[in-house]
């Protein structure tokens, strides 16, 4: 993904709010400081960040596309979803966590978790 001029904006203005919010005032840590120390505080916090970022990302598609009725793979019964289920995925720089629901069927007792495709299914 290309990150655009816009974008690359917004991330250097927020950068710079964590910075002082990490640092105080001055948006640095004190002279001395080692770099991989900094290095370090600063890869937890983009780790943060894009944990948050694929966290909510997962939330939405589950509200946009995972939560209407659907029907049963095994017998083609409609399943009204009822209840919520908590997800968690252990990603490259951390754990994303969203909801989503999920229900049975009725007449044959099949559960069903609507489909994400952002999770390896192709479908959709």
């Amino acid at each position: 993904m290309a990150i655009s001029p816009q974008l690359q904006k917004r991330i250097e203005a927020v950068a710079w709010e964590l910075n002082q919010e990490l640092h105080g005032p001055k948006g640095c840590p004190p002279w001395g400081t080692k770099f991989v120390d900094m290095e370090q505080a600063t890869t937890e916090v983009g780790d943060a960040i894009a944990c948050a970022m694929l966290s909510q990302e997962l939330q939405q598609q589950a509200e946009a596309d995972g939560h209407p009725a659907g029907k049963c793979g095994g017998c083609g019964e409609p399943i009204p979803f009822e209840e919520v289920a908590g997800r968690l995925l252990q990603a490259r720089r951390g754990e994303v966590a969203w909801q989503e629901s999920f229900g049975r069927c009725r007449r044959c007792r099949k559960s069903f978790f609507p489909s994400v495709p952002s999770l390896g299914n192709r479908a959709g």
